[in-house]
């Protein structure tokens, strides 16, 4: 039986490091902070 790939590049990213979107997204804020400082223009990602 063959799976769905993946319908977005963020379900493709949690796919491939097999996190769930709170995991995904925790991540994503600590790097965005990392590289632009604690601003609330940076970057962010959605489910949708």
């Amino acid at each position: 039986m063959r799976t769905a790939e993946p319908r977005t590049l963020l379900a493709w990213l949690c796919d491939r490091d097999r996190l769930v979107y709170r995991q995904f997204e925790e991540r994503f804020i600590e790097v965005g902070v990392r590289l632009f400082g604690n601003s609330p223009n940076n970057p962010t990602c959605g489910e949708s």
